[in-house]
C-alpha cells in the first residue's frame, strides 16, 4: 500500500491546519491540494479555515517542558511567595561555592508559567474521541511521566498525540499541557488462557433451563446496576446485541452477571453453586487476558454479589481489582480527557465503586485499607455522572444513594483514625452521618402501590444507620473504660441509635427484599446486636429495675431477632440468614440463663405475618427519640 504524502510542509507558514484539526490539535494531512483534509473526509465534516492565525509567543528558555521564561515580572508558579521568603534548604551547598537551583530561580524575578487557554471537553462532540480500550490482542496501560523519560517522551503536547517507537504506540489523552496523561498500546505479552469466555458462557446458558440470559441481564440492569452503576447500561445492552461501536460480545462479563442475578430468581437457587463455579473460572481467565475496563467491572460484579460467604476470596479479589484499576489509570481524574463522555463517567463510577468496597470492608472487618493514604485525583460522582447526564429523573434517587455511599467513605477513614476516640470528634462524625441520612430522606419518592423504594435506597439507609452504630461502639468502648460512674441516661440515649436500625428492620416489606443490598449489610445488623449485648452485660445488676439499660437492650435484641426470623423464614432474605447464624453464636456464648431464654423465645417459628402497606414514616420517623438524641454527646463534651 502506497504511503500517504502530506502536500503541506511541516510548520509551513504558507499553509495552516483547518479549523477542525486545530481544535483537536491533530496534524492536518491534505493528500491533494484543494480537497478536504483526511480527518474531515473520514468524519464527513466541512473543511474550513475561518479561525484567525494564532499569535506567536516569545520564549527565551525553559525550566521544564511545561514552564517557560519570558520578560514578564509577574509570577505564576504556585507557592512562589513562599519560595522567595524561605531560606534555602540547600544552604550548605552555597558554602562550597555551588548555588542551589532554587537560589537561581529565586533571583530570576521574570519566571512565570505560560498561560494556556483551557479548552473544555464539554464543548466537543463525543464522536471526536476514541475510547481507550484496545483490541483483544493489545494492551493499553497508563504510564506516569517518570516512566516516559526512558523513551524520550517527556515533552508531550496538549491534545491527542500519537507517538510510535518501533512496535510501541503512545497516546496522550489529556488536554492540559501541564498534566499530560499517556497510555501505551502494544501487543499483549500475557500467556495463558486467551479465550474470550464463550465456552464458559455456553455452559452457563445450558444450566438456565427455561430462563434466557437476556431475562437475567434485564433484572441486573433494573435492580443492581442503578445502585452500583459501574457500567453503562446502554452500552452493555448494545454489546450484548452486537451494536456497532459498543464493543465485542462480553461473554465473561455476562457469566458474572448471570451468577450475580440468581439471588433475585428463587427458581435458580438450586443451581447457584454450579453457576458461581463457572463465573469464578471466567473471572480468573479474564485476568489472563489483556486488562481492560471490563476486567475491573467483572471484579465489581463478584464483589457486590450476594450471598458473599467467602470473605477471604473477596479480599484478594478487591486487591487485584484495585491493581488493575491503577494500571488503567482509573485513579486519575479523566473529566478533562479527550475521551467519549460515557467512558469518562464510567471510569469515575468504577473507581468510586472500588473505593466504596475497599473502605467499607476495611472498616467492618477492622483491616487495613488497600487505599490507605492513597491520594487519588478523582472527585466524587454527582447526579450529572449517570448514563443520561442527569436528565432522567427516575435514576436520581438510586444515583444519589450511590453518591452518599461514596461520601460515607470519608467518615469511615476518619473513624479508623487512631485519634478517633475523642468524644467531640465522634460527635462530629455522627452529625456528618445524620446529614447524609437527611439528604437521602429528602430525595426519596413515595413509591406507587405494589412497588418498593428506588434500588439501593434501603441498602444505603441501612449502611448509614450501621455507620452510626459503629460510631456508638467506639463511644461505648471509651465510656466503659472511664474511672467515673456514667449515668444510665447516657446509655439509654446510646440505645436510641440502635433502635433506629431495629425499627428499620421491622418496617421492611416484601418489595424491599427483592431489591439490591450491599453484601456486607448483614454485618450492620450483627454489630447492632453485639453492641446491645455489651450494654446488657454492663448493666446486668440492674436487670430487675424497670426501664433500665439492661431491660431496653434485651427488648431491642428480642425485636431484632424476631424481625430477622421473619425475614429469613418468610422471605428467604440471605442477609438475615447470616445475621441469625452469627447472633445465635454470640448469645449461646453467654452463660446467663436469661440470654438462653431470650434466644429460645425469639427464634421460635414465626406466626404468619400480614405485610402492611409501605409507610415511609414508619421507617424514617424518629420523633419519639428526638428528646434523647443529643444526650450521649452533650453529657461528655468536657471529657476529651
Amino acid at each position: 500500500m502506497a504511503s500517504v504524502v502530506n502536500q503541506r510542509k511541516f510548520k509551513s507558514k504558507q499553509d495552516r491546519p483547518c479549523d477542525n484539526c486545530r481544535r483537536l490539535k491533530q496534524q492536518c494531512v491534505v493528500i491533494q491540494r484543494g480537497s478536504p483534509c483526511r480527518l474531515c473526509q473520514q468524519r464527513n465534516r466541512i473543511c474550513t479555515f475561518d479561525q484567525p492565525v494564532p499569535k506567536r509567543r516569545n520564549q527565551r528558555s525553559t525550566l521544564h517542558p511545561t514552564i517557560s521564561i519570558s520578560q514578564s515580572n509577574n509570577t505564576g508558579i504556585e507557592g512562589w511567595d513562599t519560595l522567595k521568603a524561605t531560606p534555602s534548604i540547600l544552604a550548605h551547598d552555597a558554602a562550597i561555592g555551588e548555588a542551589s537551583v532554587f537560589d537561581v530561580l529565586r533571583e530570576d524575578r521574570s519566571a512565570h508559567v505560560e498561560v494556556v487557554q483551557d479548552l473544555s471537553v464539554e464543548d466537543l462532540d463525543d464522536d471526536e474521541f476514541d475510547a481507550l480500550d484496545a483490541a483483544d490482542w493489545e494492551e493499553s496501560h497508563f504510564l506516569g511521566l517518570g516512566a516516559l523519560s526512558d523513551f524520550g517522551l517527556g515533552d508531550f503536547k496538549a491534545g491527542v498525540d500519537m507517538v510510535k517507537i518501533k512496535h510501541m504506540v503512545f497516546r496522550q489523552v489529556s488536554q492540559d499541557p501541564n498534566h499530560p496523561v499517556v497510555f501505551s498500546r502494544n501487543p499483549s505479552r500475557i500467556f495463558g488462557n486467551t479465550g474470550d469466555g464463550r465456552e464458559l458462557f455456553d455452559r452457563m446458558k445450558s444450566l438456565l433451563g427455561e430462563w434466557n440470559y437476556t431475562q437475567l441481564l434485564e433484572i441486573f440492569i433494573e435492580r443492581s446496576l442503578p445502585a452500583m452503576p459501574f457500567m453503562n447500561a446502554v452500552r452493555l445492552r448494545g454489546a450484548c446485541e452486537n451494536w456497532r461501536g459498543a464493543g465485542s460480545f462480553p461473554y465473561a462479563l455476562l457469566a458474572g452477571i448471570i451468577a450475580a442475578t440468581v439471588v433475585y430468581v428463587p427458581q435458580l437457587w438450586d443451581k447457584g453453586t454450579e453457576l458461581w463455579k463457572i463465573a469464578v473460572q471466567a473471572l480468573d481467565d479474564e485476568y489472563r487476558r489483556p486488562i481492560n475496563l471490563r476486567t475491573v467491572q467483572l471484579s465489581l460484579v463478584h464483589l457486590s454479589m450476594r450471598p458473599n460467604w467467602n470473605q477471604s476470596a473477596s479480599a484478594i479479589e478487591l486487591a487485584r481489582a484495585i491493581g488493575a484499576a491503577k494500571l488503567l489509570g482509573l485513579h486519575l481524574d479523566s473529566s478533562k480527557w479527550r475521551l467519549p463522555r460515557w467512558e469518562r463517567t464510567v471510569r469515575k463510577r468504577v473507581w468510586w465503586s472500588l473505593i466504596l468496597q475497599d473502605k467499607w470492608r476495611a472498616a467492618l472487618f477492622d483491616r487495613p485499607s488497600n487505599l490507605a493514604g492513597f491520594l487519588h485525583q478523582v472527585p466524587p460522582p454527582s447526579l450529572l455522572d449517570d448514563d443520561w447526564g442527569g436528565s432522567d429523573p427516575s435514576s436520581g434517587p438510586s444515583m444519589l444513594a450511590f453518591i452518599l455511599m461514596c461520601k460515607s467513605t470519608s467518615i469511615l477513614d476518619d473513624l479508623q483514625d487512631s485519634g478517633s476516640n475523642n468524644v467531640v470528634f465522634l460527635e462530629a462524625l455522627s452529625r456528618r452521618t445524620a446529614s447524609l441520612r437527611d439528604e437521602l430522606k429528602t430525595a426519596l419518592i413515595e413509591p406507587a402501590p405494589g412497588e418498593g423504594l428506588s434500588p439501593g435506597a434501603q441498602s444505603t439507609h441501612l449502611s448509614l444507620l450501621g455507620l452510626d452504630v459503629m460510631i456508638m461502639k467506639k463511644l461505648f468502648d471509651k465510656l466503659k473504660n472511664l474511672s467515673i460512674t456514667i449515668s444510665p441516661r447516657v446509655y439509654i440515649s446510646l440505645l436510641a441509635v440502635c433502635e433506629r436500625l431495629v425499627k428499620m428492620l421491622e418496617g421492611l416489606t416484601d418489595y424491599d427484599f427483592d431489591e439490591f443490598w450491599q453484601p456486607f449489610c448483614y454485618i450492620h445488623i450483627t454489630n447492632t446486636n453485639a453492641l446491645l449485648l455489651q450494654i446488657a452485660e454492663l448493666h446486668r445488676h440492674q436487670r430487675r429495675s424497670h426501664d433500665s439499660p439492661f431491660d431496653r437492650s434485651i427488648d431491642l435484641i428480642r425485636r431484632a431477632l424476631k424481625a430477622v426470623v421473619r425475614d429469613t423464614d418468610t422471605y428467604g432474605w440471605d442477609e438475615s440468614r447470616a445475621v441469625r447464624c452469627r447472633t445465635t453464636t454470640m448469645i449461646t456464648s453467654k452463660t446467663d440463663p436469661i440470654y438462653l431464654d431470650l434466644l429460645s423465645s425469639s427464634l421460635l417459628p414465626p406466626k404468619p405475618v400480614t405485610q402492611p402497606e409501605l409507610d415511609l414514616s414508619q421507617i424514617w420517623d424518629l420523633d419519639s427519640l428526638k428528646d434523647l438524641e443529643g444526650t450521649v454527646f452533650e453529657s461528655f463534651l468536657g471529657w476529651q
